[in-house]
């Protein structure tokens, strides 16, 4: 025969297994898709989003002047806060608000200065530190290898 007490515990138990781990997915689901998006609002138009535009620009520059035997070369305009690559006439354009300093042969240019960058067929070039920040005090940094050539980003320990 059937135990009252039995009876009674199984009706007040509680959640199952099944329904607890229904619930924890769901949140889990929740706070993935809350993180993206969180995520995809700030990265948009983040500092590091321009550098690395701007490294991918100046990688290919490179690579075009050691396939070509040909120095190329990329122009930092302040005053419009851009970044133009002759070879190809693309451009990565800064929003007005951001600050733009490039320091090209030990000089800063800052305000109506225009800078440049040549990448020689060897691999070297002229060698460049490009800081960005916006208003929100974020900031990103690339230096280019006056040596190698190569494009290094700086991180946030570094200042």
């Amino acid at each position: 025969m059937m135990d009252p007490v039995a009876d009674t515990r199984r009706g007040t138990a509680g959640y199952t297994l099944l329904e607890m781990l229904v619930v924890l997915a769901v949140i889990a689901t929740a706070t993935g898709i809350s993180f993206l998006g969180v995520g995809v609002l700030r990265g948009v138009n983040s500092p590091e989003v321009f550098a690395h535009k701007i490294g991918r620009s100046l990688v290919a520059l490179r690579f075009r002047a050691l396939n070509s035997g040909r120095a190329q070369s990329a122009r930092f305009d302040m005053q419009d806060k851009r970044v133009i690559i002759a070879a190809n006439n693309s451009e990565v354009i800064l929003p007005a608000e951001y600050s733009f300093v490039v320091t090209a042969g030990q000089e800063a240019g800052t305000g109506d200065a225009v800078s440049s960058i040549t990448f020689l067929p060897d691999g070297s070039s002229s060698g460049a530190e490009i800081s960005i920040a916006n208003a929100h005090g974020e900031w990103a940094k690339l230096r280019v290898n006056w040596l190698t050539g190569l494009v290094e980003y700086a991180d946030d320990s570094q200042n």
